[in-house]
């Protein structure tokens, strides 16, 4: 039945019912319903919050990025409403939609939000009410008070270089079980090596309260795929809280149980990384549970690959353990390979954040190339040794360094290194110092680069096409494509320019620095593994000697991970 409209404008209670008639008699009446009109908008809510508190409309920096915080909604004396729209944003304005219900009519509510940002934001919220009216918006303002990122709440920090000690100020140092190497090498320094078997590490007592929100990383490198493998993980009475692990399937996991209880309860809330972990390889593995959000964030080399929706409705109270987990009691899942600088924070770990951790930079190769005399140099980082080859020679005017590519009377000449120690599938730096004397008419011209049986992963390089300094990343090895990322800066020729290259995986960009300065950015090049050697003086394309660069070069630079820009800006400063 439609009611015609206007007929009932008027606010109140309306009761009906109906009949049926056959023109000569009428059933009962049915229904005897009633219903109200309501056209009245409810009072704005009241918001208050302890953990972000606002005195009298001014926000109190409190909290911090990643700190979940808890925010009551209260009716303000309207009887009906029935849920609460709400957002939270760096804007003056918004139109909030995420739907809160009120805890019975007219009761209040609460949210758990976790800032992503410092700094001044804005929470709005509206009533509404059973009949759909909508209250005003109300303007809560909230602080994000500013701090170091990765400082706040970490609860734990074990750099494994060497020792067992704890580098937060908690003072929670590690005990060994079996027989653990403490002097393997590490992602950066030293790490520990664990045998699969019988060796393990342990902090004995909680660090997390496994009921709220907690983010847990480390750097893993397993030797070999098989049964499941524990990186990190912490002791309930009879199962763990969590488990940062590798499973049968060779899958990067994080996993939660519903109880603790043998078998973990009826929830194994576990998220896998949808490809397969690369063994022998230094990878960044990063946990997180967010009370606030109700959800498991699972990030690889700063990378979120997956996420799924799980609230923690119990606290584990045992033991934090490094390479072992606990099942039915039993200390279980050992891992097999090495693990170094692990990290647990009672809070939230921000995209961001997480970015910073897996692109942590390592110089893995410098060559100041100022032997001046000779036909090899030497890495001041390893002590590996470059040699000069072809017609490349030694320069000793403005600068010591070493003339490479094409020469007048026809001749070539290189340096090339071992391999620098990173992968070209994540994230590196590369930085020269470079000097380009002639383009010449058609020719790219390539500084620096990594050798490949067809195709050189990376290249730092004069574009001819576009006249730029470039940055280029091949596509695959067996694959005639890269993406270039052409400087805004123009060339100079003859004159000395400091070049920096940025292939960054966790925010998959590539990036050109010219002179210390930001110059230019392209997004989408996943990259590939090549593990040739370093070559300073030209590129391979298609099977062939390429881009023979024409003149000097020296003070090369090459690190795993991604360097600040403002490191990238110091960097001609230190030449």
């Amino acid at each position: 039945m439609t009611v015609p409209g206007g007929l009932l404008a008027e606010e109140g209670t309306y009761h009906w019912s109906m009949s049926i008639s056959d023109g000569d008699s009428s059933s009962s009446e049915v229904g005897k319903c009633e219903f109200a009109v309501d056209h009245t908008a409810p009072d704005a809510p009241v918001v208050s919050s302890t953990d972000y508190p606002n005195d009298d409309g001014v926000a109190i920096p409190a909290g911090g990025v990643g700190q979940t915080g808890v925010f009551t909604f209260d009716a303000n004396g309207t009887e009906d409403v029935d849920h609460y729209l709400w957002s939270v944003t760096e804007e003056e304005n918004d139109d909030p939609q995420a739907r809160v219900d009120a805890e019975g009519l007219g009761g209040n509510a609460a949210v758990r939000w976790t800032p992503a940002l410092g700094g001044p934001q804005t929470m709005f919220v509206r009533s509404v009410d059973r009949a759909g009216n909508r209250s005003d918006i109300v303007r809560y303002r909230i602080f994000v008070r500013a701090g170091e990122p990765l400082v706040e709440k970490l609860e734990g920090h074990w750099q494994l270089d060497g020792d067992l000690a704890d580098h937060s100020s908690h003072n929670r140092d590690l005990i060994a079980v079996g027989e653990p190497q403490l002097t393997a090498d590490g992602y950066d320094g030293g790490a520990v090596r664990l045998d699969g078997a019988s060796s393990r590490l342990y902090y004995a007592g909680p660090v997390l309260d496994t009921s709220t929100s907690f983010s847990v990383s480390a750097w893993a490198k397993a030797s070999a795929a098989g049964g499941y493998q524990t990186v990190l993980s912490q002791n309930g009475q009879r199962t763990s809280g969590f488990q940062l692990q590798l499973t049968t399937l060779g899958e990067w996991a994080l996993v939660m149980f519903g109880e603790d209880v043998d078998g973990g309860g009826a929830e194994h809330a576990r998220i896998r990384s949808p490809e397969p972990a690369s063994m022998d390889v230094w990878t960044h593995l990063l946990g997180v549970y967010d009370h606030g959000a109700g959800e498991l964030r699972l990030y690889v080399d700063g990378r979120l690959v997956v996420e799924r929706d799980y609230t923690s409705t119990w606290t584990a109270t045992g033991d934090l353990q490094i390479g072992a987990a606990q099942w039915k009691g039993n200390q279980v899942d050992l891992f097999d390979g090495v693990i170094d600088d692990v990290r647990v924070y009672q809070r939230v770990i921000v995209p961001s954040e997480a970015e910073l951790l897996a692109n942590h930079a390592v110089l893995r190769a410098h060559y100041p190339l100022d032997e001046g005399t000779g036909t090899v140099a030497t890495d001041r980082v390893t002590g590996a040794v470059a040699e000069l080859a072809g017609s490349a020679a030694w320069e000793s005017e403005q600068h010591t360094a070493v003339i490479v590519g094409e020469t007048e009377d026809g001749g070539y000449g290189e340096v090339t290194a071992p391999q620098p120690g990173i992968r070209t599938d994540r994230s590196y730096t590369v930085a020269a110092w470079v000097r380009l004397d002639d383009p010449g008419e058609g020719q790219n011209r390539t500084a620096v680069s990594v050798d490949g049986a067809r195709f050189s992963p990376f290249m730092l390089q004069y574009r001819e096409n576009v006249k730029k300094w470039c940055f280029l990343v091949s596509l695959g090895a067996d694959i005639e494509s890269g993406l270039w990322v052409p400087s805004e800066h123009e060339p100079e020729f003859g004159r000395w320019v400091h070049l920096t290259g940025v292939h960054d995986f966790a925010r998959q960009e590539t990036r050109i620095y010219v002179n210390g300065s930001f110059s230019a950015m392209r997004t989408g090049a996943v990259g590939w593994n090549g593990d040739g050697e370093l070559v300073l003086g030209g590129a391979r394309w298609i099977g062939q000697d390429v881009d023979p660069w024409n003149g000097a070069v020296r003070n090369v630079r090459v690190y795993s991970g991604v360097l600040s820009d403002q490191t990238i800006g110091q960097l001609p400063l230190q030449s």
